[in-house]
Parts: structure tokens; C-alpha cells; sequence
């Protein structure tokens, strides 16, 4: 769900994603903007993502870095990260680009 969003902001703003990893409260984006955008397109992604994980999950309020997450959605998190990372690893050694 996080990366569909992202991928929404970035098709939105013009950013080109570079790296991003999930963390168990909160992620990392490494992002080029090539129009002046950061904030408002942080604010929508932001937004929408919260808005659509509370639909999903039943809940309501705002996704902080200090919120507690249940256990099952930091589990889950934690796959979707290691998910990511494979594949950007295994997607990288079969293009054969070097880092």
C-alpha cells in the first residue's frame, strides 16, 4: 500500500525515487524533485497514506513516529521492507549495473 501511494505522489510531483525503506514507525525516501514540491507533496503522501492504512486496518487518527504499532502490522512492516530490498538487489544484479 505504501509503495502504490508513493508511487501516486511521485507520478503526481515529478519525483524520481532513488532508495526508500519501511521502518517498523516510520520510513526513509531518498527522492529528487526536480520542480519545487517537497512540501506539498509530502503533505498529500502523507495524507492519502494515512487515510488509506486507517481504512484497511479499522482505525482513525494520525500515523506518527511515536505511535505505538501493533505487533502484527510492525511484522508485517518489517517483510514488506526486506521485501523491497531484494528486490531492488535482485533487480540491480539482473540489469547488470554496479553500484
Amino acid at each position: 500500500m505504501f509503495r502504490d501511494t508513493l508511487g501516486e505522489a511521485c507520478a503526481r510531483c515529478g519525483w524520481r525515487v532513488h532508495a526508500f525503506v519501511l521502518m517498523g514507525n516510520h520510513y526513509h525516501l531518498l527522492l529528487e524533485t526536480p520542480e519545487a514540491n517537497l512540501v506539498a507533496g509530502m503533505q498529500w503522501l502523507q495524507e492519502t497514506y494515512t487515510k488509506r492504512f486507517n481504512v484497511r486496518h479499522k482505525e482513525w487518527g494520525h500515523l506518527s513516529p511515536t505511535e505505538e504499532i501493533k505487533e502484527s502490522t510492525r511484522k508485517r512492516r518489517r517483510a514488506e521492507s526486506k521485501n523491497i530490498i531484494r528486490n531492488e538487489l535482485s533487480q540491480t544484479s539482473n540489469s547488470g549495473e554496479s553500484t
